[in-house]
């Protein structure tokens, strides 16, 4: 399980999943997250369940500092995504070391974005 601390939150960074499907009737909304196709992208391209949680980051990206080696998948907008001040890339594996810093800025293209561990 990986480790890790928020030093900026970003605009309305969540945990989410799938959500709630089928329980409108006892009131209880779906929630879960806003692009379903992005999240799965990212659950997906790391081998996890659709129905794993993982960080929802909405206009401005979060910063974040890893406190455990760990693996990451980003998805969604573009937040010109850096790991240690380096550009990275959406849409593949990141190796994560103990240590890095992975920092975003406010969405280039889209609106939301996820990282899944």
């Amino acid at each position: 399980m990986a480790s890790l601390k928020f030093i900026k939150a970003g605009m309305m960074t969540s945990i989410q999943d799938r959500g709630r499907q089928g329980l409108s009737y006892y009131v209880i909304p779906r929630s879960g997250v806003m692009d379903a196709e992005a999240a799965k992208i990212a659950l997906l391209i790391l081998s996890k369940k659709e129905t794993d949680p993982l960080i929802e980051c909405t206009a401005l990206a979060p910063q974040i500092e890893f406190l455990s080696d760990t693996q990451i998948v980003l998805t969604g907008a573009d937040f010109s995504w850096q790991l240690n001040n380096n550009k990275i890339e959406r849409y593949q594996i990141i190796n994560i070391k103990s240590g890095d810093i992975l920092k975003g800025h406010f969405a280039k293209a889209g609106l939301r974005g996820y990282i899944a561990i």
